[in-house]
């Protein structure tokens, strides 16, 4: 698993992650965004994020192009 996050994103998702999973002590009905906070921790803490990686696997394949053949009059 490569890294695919820069430092300043990491420390940014480490510091949202930390600000979401605060935050159900202050408003007991947001639980869903603490199990948030911890996937942005971990994510920043491990330096992979898994959709970044879902998406650019996508787009590696969509930015293959078949090579052109010699001689078929490509300029």
């Amino acid at each position: 698993m490569e890294n695919n996050l820069v430092f300043g994103e990491r420390v940014l998702r480490i510091f949202m992650g930390m600000f979401l999973l605060a935050s159900p002590m202050v408003e007991p009905f947001m639980y869903p965004l603490n199990l948030l906070g911890l996937a942005l921790i971990a994510s920043g803490a491990v330096g992979y994020s898994p959709l970044y990686g879902l998406l650019s696997f996508m787009s590696a394949r969509r930015a293959a192009k078949p090579k052109a053949r010699p001689g078929a009059g490509n300029a």
